[in-house]
């Protein structure tokens, strides 16, 4: 657990003194921060002071007990397990859900007894639920048979059990009967919530083969009344291994009637590569929704068809709008034909009439299959006008030290391309090289005479700020020397501006202007009060205005706010990690981070529901107009400015 300064432990006991008491705020606040109380507990959440916040679990006001539990579910600390148990049987119902939330979030095996007896006691059915799907992040042998086996007719119990037996599936715990059994909740007459549960189960679990179950998934495909149930009912017959599910995955192609259940359907054509799936998917790369067009040159430069021919793939790799999906086309026609003369030249003409530089980057991507583009590679990392350039280079340069087929004299010249990255001061290529470099199956180190320039490297970096590049340069100090690594803690964290939060409204509004239109969203504030004024704060100083969506996956993110551009980007201070029961739906906004505890201003919207990160990153905010712009953004696209609205 970590410490907390002297005087932030005097100012929690002084507090804690009244906390005994009922508090009303003196001052009207426009949010519930008002209360000084429950700034003392989020404050102790941000310290991550777990056994300070129990007593707050004992307090005799509920909402006090409830918010104690929420919080801890971020701090995450089993010493509190115990505590957080107990409340299992509290007065109050949001207590007792709070508290299995936050036992879940915990994690741990050791809590599905007390989880399935807290079940079996539970008389209130939205409880019931979260213990149920707690259940499933902390499920054993056992746990994982009580879901299996409970015959709930409440169809919030339903929900629950169905999300348990997801959230145990995305741990790898499963067995037959509980695939059985959740796939049976794909039926119709279960609720909404339960076939949503049951059809993410599908799409997500892994190393399962779901032929038995083709008639529900495609019943639930095709028909279901929910377009989000239907979307992961598509991606999970990818798991179904029958000659024609090709033929069926074109039908539902063709006739989904949003992005997210096209680029699902294509996606899931990666396992059934007939003549017809593969026409398909040449028409859906020229899609007018660059999201499709991408999937669809995602599978298409992963198929491994004998008779695929590299002329297709050059041919429409370098006439696409769309160059994303182009590079991906591009790169598969340079690894059908390594050896050809005239694609090297025809895609450097192309890099080179382009003055976008995302494009630039996807292309220098594709690059790093032909051995004669790999001094443009080189030259192009270390002269890039845009990091994103520069960090693709690197990552090209990366792929091209891991083949097989290099020779001593590419060894050796590599080897001295990664000490040079080190020895760039960019982050980016100083940590991918750093990594390269101590990677024992590849050997480059015993190619150097000797390491003292990583040393220097590090020397020359400013803490706290780079302390990301430090660990890492450092890890590889100690692995070439056969020491272990010790990281130094980050020291970046940036308490809680609780005079700032208590003057940001309950409902705030944020105007994001893009390239694409207008996306408006409301802040979570009570919810996520270091996330949401972290990022009012930003706006306000206008930190967001000209930067860019670096990263957009198809059906699933758009992200921005990487001062970089590339993703490799932060502040000189970072945020905790605010994690509560909210899923993350249709343009949940979140906070990108690289771990627990490392936010700082990067964020991401969710194309649709995305379950699995839900308990895993912090949601700040919400989307409340321009979904139809959060679709159409595409990598590269321009954040012109985020304004609060009044």
């Amino acid at each position: 657990m970590r410490a907390i300064s002297l005087g932030s432990t005097i100012f929690c006991l002084l507090t804690l003194c009244f906390c005994s008491t009922r508090y009303q705020p003196t001052e009207p606040a426009p949010n519930k921060f008002g209360d000084s109380v429950l700034r003392v507990i989020y404050s102790l959440g941000d310290l991550r002071s777990g056994d300070d916040l129990l007593p707050f679990l004992e307090h005799p006001e509920a909402r006090y007990r409830r918010e104690a539990a929420i919080v801890l579910a971020s701090v995450q600390d089993s010493s509190t397990a115990e505590a957080l148990v107990r409340r299992l049987k509290d007065s109050s119902a949001s207590v007792r859900s709070a508290a299995a939330y936050a036992l879940g979030q915990i994690g741990s095996e050791t809590l599905s007894r007390d989880l399935i007896a807290a079940s079996e006691q539970e008389a209130v059915a939205s409880v019931a639920a979260t213990i149920l799907e707690a259940l499933g992040k902390c499920a054993d042998t056992a746990g994982l048979a009580y879901l299996t086996t409970l015959e709930a007719r409440d169809p919030t119990i339903q929900a629950g059990q169905a999300w348990g037996l997801y959230r145990a599936g995305l741990r790898g715990k499963h067995s037959t009967a509980a695939v059985v059994r959740a796939l049976t909740m794909l039926e119709p007459g279960y609720s909404e919530a339960v076939r949503m549960a049951a059809a993410h189960y599908a799409r997500r679990i892994p190393n399962v083969d779901l032929t038995p179950h083709r008639t529900l998934l495609e019943q639930a495909a095709r028909s279901d009344s929910s377009a989000e149930v239907r979307s992961a009912a598509i991606a999970g017959l990818a798991k179904v291994d029958e000659d024609d599910i090709g033929d069926v995955l074109i039908e539902l192609y063709r006739d989904a009637s949003d992005a997210g259940g096209r680029v699902n359907a294509v996606r899931a054509m990666r396992n059934h590569m007939s003549e017809q799936v593969l026409n398909t998917l040449w028409r859906a790369r020229r899609q007018d929704d660059s999201n499709v067009g991408v999937a669809a040159a995602e599978v298409l430069s992963g198929s491994d068809r004998a008779e695929d021919t590299w002329q297709a793939y050059f041919k429409y790799g370098a006439f696409t709008h769309n160059r994303r999906a182009g590079a991906l086309l591009l790169a598969k026609a340079l690894r059908l034909n390594p050896e050809d003369s005239e694609m090297p030249a025809s895609l450097r003409k192309l890099y080179d009439s382009s003055s976008h530089s995302y494009e630039r980057a996807q292309l220098l991507t594709a690059m790093a299959e032909s051995r004669a583009l790999w001094p443009l590679i080189e030259e192009e990392t270390f002269a890039a006008a845009h990091p994103a350039i520069g960090t693709a280079g690197i990552m090209a340069l990366a792929s091209i030290c891991r083949r097989p087929d290099l020779s001593l004299a590419d060894n050796r010249h590599f080897a001295a391309v990664m000490r040079r990255a080190v020895e760039s001061g960019d982050a980016a290529l100083m940590i991918v090289a750093a990594d390269l470099l101590r990677d024992s199956s590849l050997s480059l180190h015993t190619l150097l005479s000797d390491f003292e320039f990583i040393e220097r490297a590090r020397d020359r970096l400013q803490l706290p700020g780079d302390v990301d590049i430090y660990n890492e340069l450092q890890k590889s100090i100690d692995i070439l020397a056969d020491r272990t690594h010790q990281p130094l803690e980050d020291q970046r964290h940036r308490p809680i501006d609780w005079t700032f939060v208590q003057s940001i409204a309950a409902d705030q509004q944020m105007a994001i202007y893009t390239s694409r239109g207008i996306i408006r969203i409301r802040l979570l504030i009570e919810e996520s009060p270091a996330s949401a004024a972290n990022f009012l704060r930003l706006a306000e100083q206008g930190y967001f205005n000209d930067k860019s969506f670096h990263r957009v996956v198809p059906n699933f993110v758009i992200q921005g706010g990487c001062p970089r551009g590339d993703g490799w980007g932060s502040l000189d201070h970072t945020i905790r990690s605010e994690i509560g029961p909210r899923p993350y739906a249709a343009g949940s906004v979140g906070m990108a981070s690289s771990g627990k505890d490392t936010e700082s201003c990067q964020w991401f919207i969710t194309h649709s529901a995305t379950p699995h990160l839900d308990g895993r990153y912090s949601i700040f905010a919400e989307v409340v107009e321009g979904m139809d712009v959060v679709h159409r953004i595409e990598v590269g696209d321009a954040i012109d400015s985020v304004m609060a609205e009044h």
